[in-house]
């Protein structure tokens, strides 16, 4: 049955064999089958057909960080931004494999601009912040995150570094607020529960007032 089911997707997809969409919808297809050989032919195809896809290059490139071939990852998305420098995709791919490099401070102005690129998506904001936070740049970090928060007040990965970087700096009235925040979405989580409760504890037992 799943033979099957997988002959008619693919026949699907090919029934429109010329658009490269249809060459990286595949890909995606044959990745969640743990066929990595036959998702890169696919997005090369895609390539092939359209050389100056950035979404082909962007998923060709994640499919060799997948198979520990950054190497050849890199040229494809340094191309996808020399073709589209407003492809914010490519620019936080290609810092986070500059970060997976050692190489932060060439990481650091494309997290940035995938950031100022696309505000709106939390995880682009969430590691410039950490990337910003790890650099010693933690006020920096916290305003980012602050910013996210107001933009999508439900990501608890945006939450948890906001409690942590505040704890850090020592702001623990701010660090609680953050927390309690990400306790009232993850109210069933332990290791939520336990965050405040250690928070609290080092802030005297005290609440948190309003956080700004």
């Amino acid at each position: 049955m799943l033979d099957r089911a997988t002959a008619e997707y693919v026949a699907l997809e090919m029934a429109v064999a010329e658009r490269p969409e249809a060459h990286i919808n595949l890909s995606a297809f044959y990745l969640r089958q743990e066929k990595p050989s036959e998702a890169e032919a696919a997005l090369r195809t895609a390539l092939r057909l359209d050389p100056r896809s950035v979404p082909a290059r962007v998923n060709l490139a994640d499919l060799y960080r997948m198979l520990g071939r950054d190497a050849d990852g890199e040229p494809l998305l340094a191309e996808a931004l020399r073709l589209d420098p407003r492809a914010a995709e490519a620019a936080h791919a290609l810092g986070l494999l500059y970060i997976r490099q050692g190489r932060k401070d060439a990481a650091m102005p494309l997290l940035d601009r995938a950031y100022a690129l696309l505000p709106a998506v939390p995880r682009y904001g969430y590691v410039y912040a950490v990337a910003l936070h790890d650099a010693g740049q933690a006020a920096r970090a916290v305003s980012v995150l602050t910013a996210v928060h107001a933009a999508r007040p439900s990501d608890v990965d945006t939450l948890a570094a906001l409690a942590s970087f505040e704890r850090d700096r020592g702001n623990l009235r701010a660090a609680i607020g953050w927390a309690e925040k990400l306790a009232a979405l993850r109210p069933d989580d332990p290791g939520v529960k336990a965050l405040v409760a250690q928070l609290r504890a080092a802030a005297g037992g005290g609440r948190s007032g309003p956080v700004r």
